[in-house]
Protein backbone atom coordinates (compact mmCIF):
# COMPACT_ATOMS: atom_id res chain seq x y z
CA UNK A 1 0.00 0.00 0.00
CA UNK A 2 2.96 2.54 0.68
CA UNK A 3 3.90 2.55 -3.59
CA UNK A 4 0.46 2.51 -4.42
CA UNK A 5 -0.11 5.84 -1.86
CA UNK A 6 3.58 7.09 -3.08
CA UNK A 7 2.31 6.92 -7.00
CA UNK A 8 -0.70 9.14 -6.45
CA UNK A 9 -0.61 12.43 -8.23
CA UNK A 10 -2.52 14.42 -5.71
CA UNK A 11 -4.38 13.01 -2.37
CA UNK A 12 -7.18 14.64 -0.16
CA UNK A 13 -8.56 13.98 3.29
CA UNK A 14 -11.79 15.26 5.74
CA UNK A 15 -11.55 15.38 9.18
CA UNK A 16 -13.62 15.93 11.56
CA UNK A 17 -11.03 17.01 14.47
CA UNK A 18 -8.55 14.75 14.73
CA UNK A 19 -10.58 12.12 13.28
CA UNK A 20 -9.91 10.66 9.29
CA UNK A 21 -14.20 10.83 7.61
CA UNK A 22 -13.13 10.92 4.11
CA UNK A 23 -10.34 10.74 1.14
CA UNK A 24 -9.81 10.80 -2.29
CA UNK A 25 -6.80 9.84 -4.36
CA UNK A 26 -5.94 11.31 -8.19
CA UNK A 27 -3.40 9.07 -9.79
CA UNK A 28 -2.43 9.14 -13.86
CA UNK A 29 0.21 10.66 -16.22
CA UNK A 30 0.02 13.92 -15.06
CA UNK A 31 -0.48 15.78 -18.34
CA UNK A 32 -3.64 14.71 -20.17
CA UNK A 33 -4.82 11.66 -17.82
CA UNK A 34 -5.95 11.92 -14.54
CA UNK A 35 -8.08 9.29 -12.77
CA UNK A 36 -9.98 9.09 -9.79
CA UNK A 37 -8.93 6.46 -8.15
CA UNK A 38 -10.28 6.14 -4.95
CA UNK A 39 -13.12 8.35 -2.90
CA UNK A 40 -14.59 7.44 0.27
CA UNK A 41 -16.30 9.06 2.92
CA UNK A 42 -17.53 7.11 6.61
CA UNK A 43 -21.48 6.36 6.36
CA UNK A 44 -22.20 8.80 9.02
CA UNK A 45 -20.75 11.33 7.20
CA UNK A 46 -21.87 10.38 3.55
CA UNK A 47 -24.97 12.67 2.46
CA UNK A 48 -23.04 16.40 4.51
CA UNK A 49 -20.96 17.39 1.24
CA UNK A 50 -18.18 15.88 2.38
CA UNK A 51 -17.67 13.58 -1.00
CA UNK A 52 -18.33 17.26 -3.39
CA UNK A 53 -15.89 18.68 -1.47
CA UNK A 54 -13.38 16.00 -1.89
CA UNK A 55 -13.97 15.63 -5.65
CA UNK A 56 -13.61 19.55 -6.28
CA UNK A 57 -10.29 19.58 -4.89
CA UNK A 58 -9.04 16.34 -6.95
CA UNK A 59 -10.87 18.27 -10.39
CA UNK A 60 -9.11 21.75 -8.75
CA UNK A 61 -5.88 19.93 -8.74
CA UNK A 62 -6.38 18.76 -12.10
CA UNK A 63 -6.62 22.20 -13.25
CA UNK A 64 -3.53 23.71 -11.25
CA UNK A 65 -1.48 21.65 -12.90
CA UNK A 66 -2.48 20.39 -16.57
CA UNK A 67 -0.71 22.07 -19.31
CA UNK A 68 -4.24 21.95 -21.42
CA UNK A 69 -7.37 20.26 -21.33
CA UNK A 70 -7.60 16.91 -19.38
CA UNK A 71 -9.36 13.69 -19.11
CA UNK A 72 -10.78 12.51 -15.96
CA UNK A 73 -12.13 9.14 -15.47
CA UNK A 74 -13.44 6.88 -12.59
CA UNK A 75 -15.03 3.77 -11.91
CA UNK A 76 -17.54 4.44 -9.69
CA UNK A 77 -20.54 2.11 -7.43
CA UNK A 78 -24.54 2.92 -8.62
CA UNK A 79 -24.75 4.72 -5.12
CA UNK A 80 -21.97 7.02 -6.36
CA UNK A 81 -23.17 8.00 -9.47
CA UNK A 82 -25.13 10.65 -8.43
CA UNK A 83 -22.35 12.63 -6.69
CA UNK A 84 -20.31 12.29 -9.89
CA UNK A 85 -22.98 13.47 -12.00
CA UNK A 86 -23.20 16.69 -9.68
CA UNK A 87 -19.75 17.11 -10.14
CA UNK A 88 -19.71 17.45 -14.16
CA UNK A 89 -19.16 13.67 -14.74
CA UNK A 90 -20.75 11.98 -17.72
CA UNK A 91 -21.40 8.33 -19.54
CA UNK A 92 -20.39 10.01 -22.50
CA UNK A 93 -20.18 7.41 -25.40
CA UNK A 94 -17.60 5.33 -23.56
CA UNK A 95 -18.17 1.95 -21.47
CA UNK A 96 -15.48 1.49 -18.50
CA UNK A 97 -13.90 -1.99 -18.83
CA UNK A 98 -11.28 -3.30 -16.85
CA UNK A 99 -9.10 -6.77 -16.08
CA UNK A 100 -7.77 -7.76 -13.09
CA UNK A 101 -3.74 -9.49 -14.02
CA UNK A 102 -2.21 -11.25 -11.70
CA UNK A 103 1.22 -11.29 -10.68
CA UNK A 104 4.27 -13.21 -12.99
CA UNK A 105 4.83 -16.25 -11.59
CA UNK A 106 9.29 -15.60 -10.95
Amino acid sequence: MPASLAGSLAGVVALDGNHLVGMGRLVGDGVKYFYVQDLAVLPAYQGAGIGTALVRRLLDHVARTAPSTAFVGLFATDGAVPLYQRNGFTHGDMTGMFRLVKPAEH
